[in-house]
């Protein structure tokens, strides 16, 4: 049997009524009416399309051409109170509609249930009931009552049912004003029709041609396309219809030399129960042969300046606005609408039966029976006649994996446009500001503050090769869609590199006048050959031939040596040399060795590692720069000079075309380095004309050359923030074993296997260990023989990995291992080539997960022999399955036995490495399937409990926040007054504080010791919290093009954990960076006396101390 949700409420009075199949008649379809203006007047939107309530008088009349709906009402005594009315189908291949509601005062008592349940009983719908679609109409803000939301109770009503939405109608609105109106006649003008075209309003005699011209242009909608003469009478009775503003656009002649509709636009005109008068785009139609020609355009404008001057001659009122309705995914049209002004209001939504997920034999024939053996050959009876033609290899991930839940893009209340979203990629260059603050910090330890600076230049490397990289090759392909905070490719250009510029020339001078300084005072010099006594550069011309001028190479530019390539991110020596016979100057190049450490040690590294020494560096280029008459014997040197390129090296591998996606990007990691240059560093002494040769031989834009005082590349300074000078570093962090896993703090590592089975672990490294954790976890069960199976997602893992090693223990004692290896991890493409090679090798099953999408999920699933049965462990993290950046990666991590979240883990497995595509999840949300759609649901469900007067609060923690559905939901909620905080550590594209939009949002980033890189996301839920934690970021990538993983956490200890964690990161006493409305960071590291703020991370490392506290205790 089908589901119908009607609207209901979440709280009223309850009435004694009754239920039952009413016929239409003109009493009934007059109460209707009364009861429809009741509703629309409470909730904002009427509860019945236009459409059924033609339907309903045209049944009440006994029309000859009338279908009688199925009516089920509900009466209290003889009073209307709720009713449900579904429309039939127009065809066997169309869909039903269904529409209903109760009046406001009897919500909440289980009439709209009942209604629903009726009418899908055998008395009512039956089993026809798969072929209707139900419609709810409108989101409930608009109304006078803002205490409940009517559509919100409807669409959960609907969920209990086991419906989903499957379509959308956005309501536009468009303000008229002075300003607006002068406007819009502007425009019409300017776009009105020329030629062989005119526009002229609506006669009788033009019914038959405009359900042709109708037919035409909505061949594909489900509802207007067909539309009779009959149903055009019909709307021509109604008293809104205006034959003056039903205009019609029609060539002078067509091929018979008669005039020919080319399009319409018809408007309609409704006072509002609030006393409002709006005018309404109802219907712009363009016949085919005349699409592309901007007569959609001209028509809209016409009927839009025809609504804008009513009232102008006294006659009756003016109206407020001009409204429309155009389905949520017809970007076109949307993006039409927007650019006259229009911007969404209100949403329609449309339900259908959900799909059953059931993958088992019992669906596997037509008729629902399991398929029966009948003798032929199939791939499980090879022994007959086949009937199996080829057998396919999987070309999408379609095969693999199910397209993604529909969800609802929340409409916002007011007139908020691109405006709303920060520009991304300056967000980026904001969060490598606020890093580079910290270099600038002289409270900070100076060394720290030297990696700082170099964490910032290895990052603005990356922005170039990446996001640079990919706007210039939209600029240059013509690709000019606009970004979502409005601005042209172009327009982005140009303001990153101003910004990129600053940022490069603001890191470069804290280096030269805060740190160079603060390192001589503690006896570290960067010096230069000029600075070295005769004994120090002897030993260093030693060095230079000993272990550097074998591997140099000159190339010489001339008519038999064109300019060399430069690869990406290499150093380089331009060098000028002049042929003492002839006089002439000529171009060299040499590539600085980048497999040599970059700063030498003059002194050794006693000196560098002794406080109470002088320690000296000098730059590998400079030792070079003094040997180059070694380089070019014969020649005179004239003058070199130093310069760095980067190059586009972000990867793009056609997977469905690679049979072999190993080999496929290996070959692509070769074409890597010759990317296009996106920037050129020069020191700032370069000789012009050097430089004019440079940019000319490489082409590059002006606007890409990064003029810097020396040195360049500040990321060969780590050699330098590596010495060990413990006064000079943070001070030395040991990792604990969770208390969760040991009560007490021992040396013998813990029995991860008894103590999750006994309760779920949560971890957050580095402040619990993860080799007494995760990596314990894996070693414990490559070595139990009552293992019977491991399975990992490997993304990024440490050269050295003893995970790695794990699983190749395992799979040489027998066991069933899988390792699903991300190859595609940008930038450690290589290593995990490398990895995926040695494990093939050992006999581990290797996988590459889906084609299209990246495997990024943090997994680890152990099945083990029990006396009890088979049972199932996992781990479920925030980060990579990677030693070494565990031990300055601020992350999150679960190790269960939980029945279902085990379940669940497996089904992903199996989606990873076979066919699964129907797989669903109870205890996890996973990209691209269901991780959007299911934050945004649990959003959803905090503005409902908002309404209701319940607790509501919203808290994420990410790395990034940019995508755009996420970020509406979340300024939905604000706008609902839903308490809505973010912790985010890089680029956010939410803008907080503004005014009737984002209120109630607060964005906080911290940065300090550790990279934060843990994901949750907790949500208050009426007073009983939920928590996830997981692997995704909010950004496109993520939510789109990556396997992705959240799990629900279920033990209150650790939700209470997660909760008092985001309340130390969110506390007015804790130093961190405030987002505000203008987009600006500042930094909050000082209270009101000057004193410093806590730092969360110290906190969280007492915290673990025998005498500390965890968060939620």
């Amino acid at each position: 049997m089908g589901r119908y949700a009607v609207n209901s409420a979440l709280n009223g009075p309850s009435s004694r009524y009754s239920v039952r199949l009413a016929r239409p008649t003109s009493d009934l379809a007059e109460k209707i009416d009364d009861l429809t203006h009741t509703v629309r007047a409470h909730d904002g939107a009427s509860p019945f399309s236009e459409q059924t309530l033609v339907e309903l008088r045209r049944a009440a009349q006994n029309s000859e051409d009338a279908t009688d709906p199925v009516i089920v009402a509900a009466y209290d005594g003889e009073k209307l109170v709720g009713v449900a009315i579904a429309t039939a189908p127009e065809d066997p291949d169309s869909t039903g509609t269904v529409e209903g509601t109760v009046l406001p005062e009897y919500r909440a008592g289980g009439v709209g249930r009942n209604i629903a349940e009726f009418l899908l009983g055998n008395e009512g719908l039956g089993d026809a009931a798969a072929q209707y679609r139900v419609w709810v109409h409108g989101s409930g803000e608009s109304a006078e009552s803002k205490d409940y939301s009517a559509p919100l109770a409807a669409a959960h009503l609907a969920q209990v049912f086991g419906y989903t939405p499957v379509r959308e109608l956005w309501k536009m609105r468009l303000e008229l004003n002075p300003k607006t109106r002068a406007h819009i006649a502007t425009k019409a003008e300017e776009h009105s029709p020329r030629g062989p075209v005119r526009v002229r309003s609506f006669e009788d005699s033009d019914a038959e041609a405009w359900v042709r011209l109708n037919a035409r242009a909505f061949a594909d909608h489900p509802e207007q396309g067909q539309l009779g003469v009959s149903d055009l009478r019909d709307r021509q009775k109604e008293s809104w219809f205006r034959p003056e503003g039903f205009f019609l656009a029609e060539s002078l002649q067509d091929s018979t030399g008669s005039p020919a509709l080319l399009g319409y636009h018809w408007t309609k005109i409704e006072d509002q129960p609030d006393g409002e008068r709006e005018g309404e785009v109802y219907a712009v139609g363009v016949s085919p042969d005349a699409q592309g020609t901007g007569l959609g355009r001209a028509l809209t404008l016409r009927g839009m300046d025809y609504l804008a001057k009513i009232g102008n001659d006294g006659a009756e009122s003016p109206l407020e606005a001009i409204v429309l309705y155009v389905d949520a995914d017809n970007q076109a049209a949307v993006a039409l609408y927007r650019s006259l002004g229009f911007h969404p209001w209100d949403v329609d939504t449309m339900y259908a039966p959900g799909t059953s997920t059931n993958t088992s034999a019992a669906g596997a024939g037509s008729d629902g029976r399991a398929a029966e053996d009948n003798g032929q050959h199939n791939l499980t009876h090879p022994g007959g006649a086949s009937t199996i033609s080829k057998i396919e290899r999987a070309e999408t991930r379609g095969d693999r994996i199910e397209a993604p839940e529909h969800y609802s893009i929340p409409l916002l209340q007011g007139d908020f446009g691109p405006e709303r979203f920060a520009d991304r990629e300056s967000s980026w260059i904001d969060f490598n500001t606020r890093v580079l603050e910290l270099a600038e910090d002289p409270s900070l330890y100076l060394l720290e503050r030297l990696s700082f600076l170099s964490i910032v230049a290895s990052n603005l490397d990356e922005f170039f090769m990446v996001r640079v990289a990919g706007l210039k090759r939209r600029i240059a392909t013509g690709i000019a869609v606009p970004t979502p905070a409005g601005l042209t490719p172009d327009e982005q250009m140009e303001l990153i590199s101003e910004s990129a510029h600053r940022l490069q020339l603001r890191h470069a001078e804290v280096f030269q006048k805060q740190v160079l300084p603060e390192l001589e005072k503690a006896k570290l010099h960067i010096v230069g050959w000029d600075d070295l006594e005769p004994a120090a550069r002897e030993r260093l011309s030693a060095q230079f031939q000993e272990r550097v001028f074998p591997i140099l190479t000159p190339l010489a530019v001339d008519p038999a040596h064109p300019f060399p390539y430069i690869s990406g991110l290499s150093l380089n020596l331009a060098v000028i040399v002049r042929n003492p016979q002839t006089g002439k100057e000529l171009f060299a190049r040499i590539k600085v060795p980048d497999q040599l450490d970059r700063m030498i040690s003059v002194d050794g590294s006693r000196n560098a590692n002794s406080p109470s020494r002088t320690a000296r560096f000098i730059p590998l280029e400079a030792i070079i720069a003094q040997h180059l008459d070694q380089l070019f014997p014969g020649m005179e040197v004239v003058e070199h000079h130093v310069f760095r390129v980067t190059r586009n090296e972000d990867l793009e591998v056609e997977e469905d075309d690679a049979e072999n996606l190993l080999q496929a990007l290996e070959k692509e990691l070769l074409r890597r380095r010759f990317g296009p240059p996106v920037r050129l560093e020069v020191e700032d002494s370069i000789n012009p004309a050097i430089l004019d040769l440079l940019v000319s031989e490489l082409r590059v834009e002006d606007s890409e050359v990064y003029r810097l005082p020396a040195p360049l590349d500040l990321r060969g300074m780590s050699s330098v923030a590596k010495v060990n000078r413990p006064a000079l570093h943070y001070p030395k962090h040991i990792a604990h074993t969770s208390r969760y896993l040991n009560a007490a703090e021992t040396s013998k590592a813990a029995d991860v296997f008894s103590a999750t089975r006994e309760h779920d672990v949560l971890l957050q490294h580095p402040y619990d260990s993860f080799a007494t954790s995760v990596q314990a976890f894996l070693e414990q069960a490559a070595a139990d023989p009552q293992v019977m199976a491991i399975k990992q997602t490997l993304y990024r893992t440490s050269g050295d990995s003893p995970i790695v090693d794990a699983l190749i223990e395992a799979a040489e004692a027998g066991k069933q291992v899988l390792a699903v290896v991300e190859i595609k991890a940008r930038f450690d493409e290589q290593a995990n080539i490398s990895w995926a090679r040695k494990l093939e090798e050992a006999g581990v099953h290797v996988v590459y997960g889906i084609v299209g999408l990246k495997t990024h999920c943090k997994l680890c699933l152990v099945v083990r022999k029990e006396p009890d049965g088979l049972r199932r462990y996992c781990h479920i993290g925030t980060g990579n399955y990677h030693p070494s950046t565990a031990r300055f990666y601020e992350d999150l991590g679960l190790l269960t036995s939980d029945p279902q979240v085990t379940e669940d883990v497996s089904r992903l497995f199996n989606q990873l490495s076979g066919y699964a595509p129907k797989t669903s999840f109870k205890s996890l949300l996973v990209a691209p399937r269901s991780l959007r759609s299911g934050l945004i649901d649990r959003i959803n469900r905090e503005i409902a409990h908002k309404h209701a007067g319940l607790n509501a609060k919203i808290q994420v923690k990410c790395n990034s926040m940019v995508d755009e559905a996420i970020i509406d939901s979340l300024y939905r909620a604000s706008q609902a007054g839903v308490e809505v905080n973010v912790v985010v550590r890089g680029i956010c594209a939410l803008r907080p504080g503004v005014p009737g939009l984002s209120d109630n949002i607060t964005v906080r980033s911290v940065l300090g010791r550790f990279l934060e890189h843990s994901r949750v996301f907790t949500f208050e839920n009426g007073g009983k919290p939920v928590a996830y934690i997981g692997s995704a970021d909010m950004m496109h990538r993520n939510l789109d093009r990556r396997v992705e993983a959240l799990v629900r956490i279920k033990d209150p200890v650790h939700i209470k954990y997660l909760l008092d964690m985001m309340a130390l990161y969110l506390s007015d006493k804790t130093s961190t960076w405030h987002l505000d409305s203008e987009g600006t960071w500042t930094r909050h590291s000082r209270d009101e006396n000057g004193k410093p703020l806590r730092d969360v991370q110290s906190y969280l490392m007492e915290s673990r101390s025998p005498r500390g506290t965890y968060p939620g205790q």
